[in-house]
């Protein structure tokens, strides 16, 4: 078997790609799903070119029937196989649909022009094709660059494209797609539909592209899965993964990359997902997009990051959209009902997560007691539109209990962009830095942070100190981060030997504009200071105060506005 010009092995296969269709070297239109069938014999090349359809022309919708297409040679300069078929009887059948009807019909040979190159590149053939059928006044361009229909690699039905994609029907399917993802096969550009229902029967989940975690490091993970998993909202059942101890990157996929893809998939409840470190039932990581899988699982790691949907997000990348937890999830430290966190530091020069339209119905729990969060646990980047049920704990028992970081919504952000019309619903429970939306925004950069039009409505409650409605610490400068039209409607509870307590912050830093503490929910001592607030309402039946000369808080019984600093009294009715 002869060598390409760039070293590949001339192998024979169809080969598949997104084609760019030119008519009169001015219109130009899409062809998703162009198949060439190509065959090298001694040292000529075969090809097929299998019937294709062009929506949209100037001409109508084009259906161009098989074309056979032999006896390509090499040619040095072009640098590839080509053929000029011109005048020969090459010929093609070309049906166009205008308006519905049909407006031509008809075999066509080319005795005006026709020719195509094909010339390896480094991930299969760039093909340029160019005819001009019959007496039509004006030719037609194709190009397109393809890669093998790797159903030759998987044994897989389908071709491996969004319209034909390779069909998963059982368990062994994703296994064997474990097997056959390496860093010189990723599944780039690859569509995987599953087809049924898949159980496992005991066995555990391949973790595809594990071996682009270099040496099990976090920090060196060099590459992932870049195909598409189309879950056709199928459901995985019989999953047995006990492995409490050593198990780290357990998951359909270990790393998914940027451009990989992960949708409609279904992981029910009888499903069992122990593991160590980044547990999760889609993705242990992920740079590229979870959208509309829900988990029913519950979701252990005996020692951090556990999501509901995914371990970590990473590369700066991430998107997980649309999906839902009823799982149960717990993790010594990290427990989340989305995800567990986000790769940060100085390797990364963007904060491009995002967690949007996601709900968490299940409890969560922290042993150790750090990081426990209804949506989202060590996570830079924007989470909007979010909502927790769940019940939130957060909490080291013991003679000395201790944690940190517990909220209904973001546990301790790194790098925080914004958290947007998220909502939690849930108890949050915690030892220290408590919020119903974020316990603790870390330190990590000089950039502002926002909570923008959220709403707590459970309980929160702290052991120790720094609590808020909605936001319980900020370990950054003073202003760095904003609470902006977001309303608390659920019971603060902390000790009484601590001021570090408020209806909407913890921590006197974070500014406050134009937020609201519902009616009947008694004044804290973070609730009325001169400074950092923009504008607070309360309802004129809940206990209110003023202010001496230091700003110290005097309570009385009317209610009041806040705005810009300044202390308007409404008084009782």
């Amino acid at each position: 078997m002869a060598l390409t010009s760039v070293g590949l092995m001339a192998q024979s296969a169809t080969y598949t790609g997104s084609e760019k269709v030119v008519v009169g070297g001015t219109y130009t239109y899409t062809c998703d799903d162009a198949k060439y069938q190509l065959t090298f014999v001694d040292e000529t090349l075969n090809v097929t070119i299998e019937e294709k359809s062009v929506a949209g022309t100037v001409m109508g919708d084009l259906t161009l029937g098989t074309m056979v297409i032999d006896n390509l040679t090499f040619d040095v300069e072009k640098g590839g196989y080509y053929r000029d078929y011109t005048g020969s009887d090459v010929s093609m059948t070309l049906v166009a649909v205008s308006n519905g009807e049909t407006v031509i019909n008809g075999k066509y040979y080319f005795e005006k022009l026709g020719n195509i190159l094909v010339a390896a590149n480094e991930t299969g053939y760039h093909i340029v094709h160019n005819m001009q059928p019959g007496a039509m006044p004006f030719p037609i361009e194709f190009t397109v660059d393809v890669r093998m229909a790797s159903a030759n690699v998987y044994g897989f039905e389908g071709a491996g494209t969004e319209s034909d994609p390779y069909q998963i029907t059982k368990a062994d399917d994703f296994q064997k797609l474990g097997e056959l993802i390496t860093v010189d096969h990723r599944g780039t550009g690859e569509y995987f539909k599953v087809m049924n229902d898949i159980d496992f029967g005991g066995s555990q989940l391949p973790n595809i592209a594990v071996d682009g975690i270099i040496e099990g490091k976090l920090n060196n993970t060099q590459w992932g899965f870049e195909g598409h998993i189309v879950g056709n909202h199928a459901t995985i059942t019989g999953v047995k993964h006990n492995l409490p101890q050593g198990g780290m990157f357990q998951s359909l996929v270990s790393v998914l990359a940027e451009g990989g893809s992960i949708a409609d998939l279904v992981f029910a409840s009888d499903n069992e997902l122990n593991t160590y470190n980044y547990a999760a039932p889609f993705a242990a990581l992920c740079a590229g997009t979870i959208s509309g899988c829900t988990n029913y699982a519950d979701i252990s790691a005996g020692g951090a990051y556990a999501g509901g949907i995914c371990g970590m997000m990473m590369f700066g990348k991430g998107t997980i959209r649309d999906c839902v937890n009823y799982g149960n999830i717990t993790a010594m430290s990290y427990a989340t009902g989305i995800v567990g966190g986000s790769q940060s530091g100085s390797s990364i020069t963007s904060y491009d997560y995002l967690v949007q339209n996601c709900q968490n119905y299940g409890s969560i729990t922290t042993g150790r007691g750090t990081g426990a969060s209804g949506i989202a646990g060590s996570v830079g980047g924007t989470i909007v539109g979010c909502t927790n049920y769940g019940n939130v704990r957060c909490v080291k028992e013991g003679d000395e209990p201790k944690g940190l970081y517990a909220a209904g919504i973001v546990s301790c952000p790194t790098r925080l962009i914004r958290v947007e019309d998220c909502v939690n619903e849930g108890s949050v429970y915690g030892f220290k830095m408590v919020g119903g939306i974020l316990g603790n925004d870390m330190k990590g950069d000089d950039g502002h942070a926002s909570i923008v039009g959220c709403t707590n409505k459970g309980a929160v409650t702290c052991v120790d100190s720094y609590v808020g409605g909605v936001a319980g610490h900020t370990a950054r400068v003073e202003g760095s981060l904003t609470l902006r039209e977001c309303r608390n409607e659920g019971i603060v509870t902390a000790p009484d030997t601590t001021q570090l307590v408020g209806n909407l912050r913890g921590d006197s830093i974070i500014l406050i504009e134009n937020c609201t503490i519902a009616e009947g929910l008694p004044r804290l001592p973070m609730d009325p200071t001169t400074g950092a607030i923009g504008a607070v309402r309360l309802d004129e039946n809940a206990p209110a105060a003023s202010f001496d000369v230091l700003g110290r808080a005097i309570y009385r019984k009317q209610g009041l506005v806040i705005e810009r600093g300044r202390v308007k009294f409404v008084p009782s009715r």
